[in-house]
Order: C-alpha cells, then sequence, then structure tokens
C-alpha cells in the first residue's frame, strides 16, 4: 500500500525482479470487481456504497479480481497492483484475499 509519489513505483521494480513476481502497475480491477458486486454504475464509490458493500457476502470477490488480473499479470504465483486509492478498500482486500 503507498501513496503517490511515495517510492511505490522503485518497490514496486524491486520486488517484480523476482521470477514470480510480475509488476502489473496500477489496476482498476479491484474498485470494477467491487461495484460489479454490488451493483454499482461507474463514478465514484461514496460512503453509502462502501456501507452496502459492507453488507454484502465477500464469498468470490477474491477470485473474481485475481481472475479478471490474469490476462494482464499472466499466470506468476504474484502480482504487484499498486493503484494508490486500494487503501480505500483495505478492509475489504483483506477479507477477499485472506
Amino acid at each position: 500500500m503507498g501513496m503517490p509519489r511515495t517510492g511505490t513505483t522503485l518497490v514496486e521494480q524491486i520486488l517484480a525482479s523476482h521470477s514470480q513476481v510480475f509488476a502489473a502497475g496500477e489496476l482498476q480491477n479491484f474498485p470494477l470487481q467491487l461495484r460489479r458486486r454490488i451493483d454499482r454504475g461507474p463514478g465514484p464509490l461514496d460512503a453509502s456504497a462502501m456501507a452496502r458493500s459492507a453488507l454484502q457476502p465477500l464469498a468470490g470477490l477474491g477470485q473474481h479480481y485475481l481472475d479478471s488480473t490474469r490476462p494482464r499479470t499472466g499466470h506468476t504465483p504474484r502480482f504487484i497492483d499498486k493503484l494508490p486509492l486500494n487503501f480505500l478498500y483495505l478492509g475489504l482486500i483483506r477479507k477477499a484475499l485472506p
């Protein structure tokens, strides 16, 4: 997790030098999968949308996220998604990807 201009690109490059890690950059996949899960169209996920997402079962959200990244990340065991706004979803990410 990192905010813009804090060295996340350097850390990503260092980690991606390992053969089992892919540097995927800033992926929009998690927010997109979350929007689909709560039946929300484009636009920001505001407080009411996030509250609704907390009421939804998270079973499958993590797998849908991983599946949606595979066209870009291939089948490397690990990849880096350094989208800065992922900090907003950290609690949901933790539950969806145990």
